[in-house]
């Protein structure tokens, strides 16, 4: 699979391509009827030191991220006084 393979593909999609060449984990915002953060990892397939391929995953996290940010608040704001 050539560097290029992965941009053609997902052409109409930009941000998800450039994610996907990467190596590192990442996360990206796409709207897919709706904007969704999305987490891309990547895992290396070997033969015994021998790079083989890749495993990518990709998982919404949307809903973790809005109730972390939810929890952080919660944290920060006293709901009696409204007070940091």
């Amino acid at each position: 699979m050539n560097a290029g393979y992965i941009s053609n593909l997902f052409s109409d999609m930009p941000t998800l391509a450039e994610a996907l060449e990467k190596t590192e984990m990442s996360v990206v915002e796409l709207d897919v009827g709706g904007k969704r953060l999305f987490e891309i990892s990547t895992e290396s397939i070997d033969d015994h030191g021998t790079p083989r391929g890749w495993i990518k995953t990709i998982c919404d996290v949307t809903e973790i991220h809005k109730l972390n940010e939810e929890l952080k608040k919660q944290a920060s704001i006293d709901e009696l006084s409204g007070l940091f």
